[in-house]
């Protein structure tokens, strides 16, 4: 859980320490999270920022729609059909 919330504040800038995920699911060797991260108590939705510039090409917020339409690797794929249901 400390690499995953680590890794989350590497690529988005977001610190989710005082957070804990709603849903898990290991899928293809790994484990993949979801937090509910509260935008609507922001005025508006702090802008991703992240750390490491190499390794992330984007960062953007979707809907639950939209991720339904987003390219990336099998495992993320599985993880949005089968836990996040888009």
């Amino acid at each position: 859980m400390e690499c995953a919330i680590r890794e989350i504040q590497e690529e988005t800038g977001l610190i989710l320490a005082q957070h804990t995920p709603t849903k898990a699911q290991r899928l293809k060797g790994a484990y993949y999270y979801v937090f509910d991260f509260p935008l609507t108590a922001y005025p508006t939705p702090p802008e991703p920022h992240p750390e490491d510039q190499e390794e992330v090409e984007e960062t953007r917020w979707v809907t639950r729609e939209e991720m339904a339409y987003l390219t990336g690797n099998s495992g993320m794929k599985d993880f949005l059909e089968r836990v996040v249901r888009v």
